[in-house]
């Protein structure tokens, strides 16, 4: 019987509060199977959405070695605060580690 893999999500480099933004989100739209709004993702991560919106960005940029991530356009919620969905674009990947630290097969 062969085990599905599922895609490698890298270790957070570096250390702080916001560490691994972009694994996590695409982990929780593939868990909840439906775009996330940043008002889930503050809350997950524990900051508020004016916390988050100031490094959301960064997770649209670029490609992607794992998945691509979209944003929606803004809206401002209840509290007057730019809020967004996100979603994935392309599938997830699977991704072996590679360098010093890969298993030997």
């Amino acid at each position: 019987m062969e085990m599905k893999r599922t895609p490698f999500y890298r270790r957070p480099g570096k250390a702080g509060k916001f560490s691994g933004l972009r694994e996590r989100v695409i982990w929780m739209i593939q868990t909840r199977g439906r775009p996330v709004t940043g008002s889930e993702i503050a809350e997950k991560f524990g900051v508020t959405l004016v916390e988050f919106n100031r490094v959301a960005n960064g997770i649209t940029k670029g490609e992607g070695r794992i998945a691509q991530l979209i944003a929606s356009e803004t809206w401002l919620n209840e509290d007057g605060i730019c809020d967004r969905t996100f979603d994935l674009i392309t599938r997830p990947k699977v991704i072996t580690p590679q360098g010093k630290n890969a298993p030997v097969h």
